[in-house]
């Protein structure tokens, strides 16, 4: 459910890199290929990972890595964050994955 907000919704997420700075998730996707097209002879993995917040107003920081393996990576990160009209509590881990 989550994928899907943030895919109905990505124009909203504005990712961080410390080598391209701040980036839109359109520009993030861009950056990925471009980083595979590099070296499209090598193995690639995509990890993305996300943290809990136990804060009145939840934010959830959110990393998406591509690791060229044997070589190292590029990573880009975003906070997924409610509004004061989206007050939401979670109480256990599948309410905050759905």
């Amino acid at each position: 459910m989550i994928i899907k907000d943030m895919t109905s919704d990505h124009h909203k997420f504005n990712f961080y890199n410390p080598t391209s700075g701040n980036l839109n998730f359109e520009k993030v996707i861009e950056e990925i290929f471009d980083y595979i097209t590099e070296k499209p002879e090598k193995n690639y993995e995509i990890v993305v990972g996300c943290d809990s917040s136990s804060d009145e107003k939840p934010a959830f920081p959110v990393d998406l890595v591509i690791l060229r393996k044997g070589e190292g990576g590029r990573f880009f990160l975003t906070r997924i964050k409610y509004g004061e009209s989206q007050k939401k509590r979670f109480y256990n881990f599948q309410q905050r994955i759905c």
